[in-house]
């Protein structure tokens, strides 16, 4: 659960490091009440914050409720969303940290083979160029 000076610092980090700004309790699953603390849905990243980690009696840390986050977040992998969890310490430093980092990936899946890939896409690039260009990242 975040608290409210918690969210209020995290979301001005965000926009501090001109970062975009999330959407709150994001449902991510039309068939489950799941929801993310903080997710970029475009992207398909979430960012938790997870609660009571040095408690006994946490939701979190009691087997049934550790059983169900494994369930939430298995299946939010399964759609294809990149998860990351931290504690609440962590969300000042360490989050803002990987969603500069994972924000910041301008891969590029190749069109031709669906696998190669490469930071940026050159501008101006013919369709021959293109198709050489996947060949010579086929190799490396």
């Amino acid at each position: 659960m975040k608290s409210a000076l918690n969210s209020r610092i995290f979301l001005t980090l965000l926009k501090e490091n001109k970062l975009p700004r999330p959407e709150a309790e994001y449902r991510f699953d039309k068939t489950r009440r799941w929801r993310f603390d903080w997710a970029w849905p475009k992207e398909k990243i979430a960012c938790e914050q997870e609660g009571g980690i040095w408690t006994t009696h946490s939701r979190h840390t009691r087997g049934s409720g550790f059983v169900k986050d494994m369930e939430k977040y298995n299946k939010a992998a399964l759609l294809g969303w990149k998860v990351l969890r931290y504690s609440p310490s962590q969300m000042q430093n360490e989050a803002i940290r990987d969603l500069k980092e994972i924000m910041g990936e301008k891969n590029v899946v190749c069109l031709f083979c669906g696998a190669a890939t490469i930071k940026e896409l050159p501008k101006g690039l013919e369709l021959k160029e293109m198709q050489k260009l996947c060949r010579k990242l086929k190799t490396q």
